[in-house]
């Protein structure tokens, strides 16, 4: 049941609003309080200012150019051409970098200077090793032994869009999903997340599946494995140049190329940070560069996705999904209120409530929030605004999988289990870091 709507006056432009108790008081006229993010400061480094416009246009340019388009699947161009380019440059540095501090301990042992350097760059080059995807160590990957439904349902979907085999699934508590190649032998393993799965309907969570598992279609994630490596080397070059508190996983991509900055007091720390800064310039046009290239393609690939997870599903399951996603808000504070609760409040049936119980207004206004998210050349998805309205540009066709309620009912029970067990791992995590 809806909460009582109560009538004030915007206190910016003067307009009657409805004000909804227990949830944001904002104006859809004025758009004043829709979300603090509108007060956000630009970027201050030139650098990070260039990278975010970049990011801005070619964003939207990238949405015109799918929109205008009937397959969009990412393939061989030349920004891809020169992304591979960069990045087997930087691996054939990072093997340059360790045969020199191999040569350096061997042949010239007798000098200590080379010794030292041979020591210093054998550090550098194991930090900036190549990397493969890995799973954390409390993850477990789940088979078809073990889940024959769900699996049923997932060999159905990746039939339909002609997708390799996936090898096992990760059930976590997770508002998300996701899909990867984990290990060195590469096994596709596809994440579903407790608190999105629960709160999508049975056409959602097909569309979920068939975004998900797209991805392999797409062949995007053999691309970014290799470039994702070099992006990587890149950054800890520049980390190591430019040692700060901060890390690239504390702030966003871009946040974290623009507040970079050596910490130090009087004119020899001052003359460090300038040698620093100029040594640092290289690998750091490098990586945003590198980072540009990357993102272009992922997101071209989140809209081929798309495409596939609605000829699969249709397309006002996808449109409903997308739309879920963005309630992440709720999500959180459902959360926060069953670890505040402290009782027998079950989470996944609290998140459920709280779903039911969101008025209209919060749901525009969250909506509102969406459109007015602008692209970002760190960012892996384009705005949801822009995925919305290209599914909507899309021609309707028939689903080419319909999921009755009797097979999602047992896919439910056969997952009961793991999803009460990733509910409560979410919840005690989530006390861990803010309440104890």
């Amino acid at each position: 049941m809806e909460a009582a709507v109560k009538i004030e006056v915007c206190s910016s432009c003067g307009e009657e609003i409805e004000v909804v108790p227990g949830y944001v008081k904002w104006c859809e006229y004025c758009l004043d309080q829709v979300h603090e993010r509108k007060y956000e400061k630009p970027p201050k480094h030139w650098m990070a200012r260039v990278f975010d416009w970049l990011g801005r246009k070619q964003g939207k340019q990238l949405f015109e150019a799918v929109r205008s388009h009937q397959t969009e699947k990412p393939g061989i161009t030349i920004k891809t051409i020169i992304a591979f380019i960069m990045a087997t440059l930087i691996h054939m540095t990072s093997l340059l970098l360790f045969g020199v501090a191999v040569y350096c301990l061997i042949a010239l042992n007798q000098n200590i200077a080379a010794i030292f350097a041979g020591v210093v760059l054998l550090a550098i080059s194991w930090l900036a090793r190549p990397r493969v995807q890995k799973l954390e160590k409390d993850e477990i990957v789940h088979t078809a032994d073990e889940l024959p439904e769900l699996f049923d349902l997932i060999d159905e979907v990746r039939i339909a869009l002609g997708s390799p085999k996936i090898d096992g699934v990760v059930i976590n508590g997770d508002y998300n999903a996701s899909i990867g190649y984990y290990g060195w032998k590469k096994r596709a393993i596809l994440k579903i997340g407790s608190s999105l799965w629960t709160v999508l309907d049975h056409e959602e969570r097909t569309a979920m599946l068939s975004h998900e598992i797209g991805h392999l279609v797409n062949g995007d994630l053999n691309r970014h494995g290799y470039i994702g490596s070099a992006l990587f080397t890149a950054y800890t070059w520049v980390h190591v140049l430019i040692p700060e508190r901060k890390t690239v996983y504390d702030m966003g991509l871009l946040d974290y190329m623009d507040e970079i900055n050596p910490v130090g007091l009087g004119p020899l720390n001052w003359l460090s940070q300038q040698i620093q800064r100029v040594l640092a310039f290289f690998p750091k046009v490098l990586f945003l560069t590198l980072l540009y290239l990357l993102y272009q393609n992922m997101q071209r690939a989140e809209y081929y996705a798309d495409q596939l997870a609605a000829s699969v599903a249709g397309r006002e399951a996808l449109i409903g999904t997308l739309k879920k996603l963005e309630y992440s808000e709720t999500y959180l504070y459902s959360l926060r209120k069953t670890v505040i609760a402290n009782d027998n409040t079950h989470f996944l049936t609290e998140l459920k409530e709280q779903f039911n119980l969101m008025p209209a207004k919060e749901k525009l206004r969250i909506q509102k929030i969406s459109e007015l998210e602008k692209a970002r050349a760190d960012d892996t998805h384009p705005p949801t605004a822009y995925r919305l309205q290209y599914i909507e540009s899309r021609k309707q066709h028939k689903p080419l999988i319909t999921t009755d309620s009797a097979r999602m009912k047992r896919i439910e029970l056969e997952l009961a289990a793991y999803h009460e067990k990733a509910a409560n791992e979410m919840v005690e995590l989530y006390r861990y870091y803010n309440y104890s």
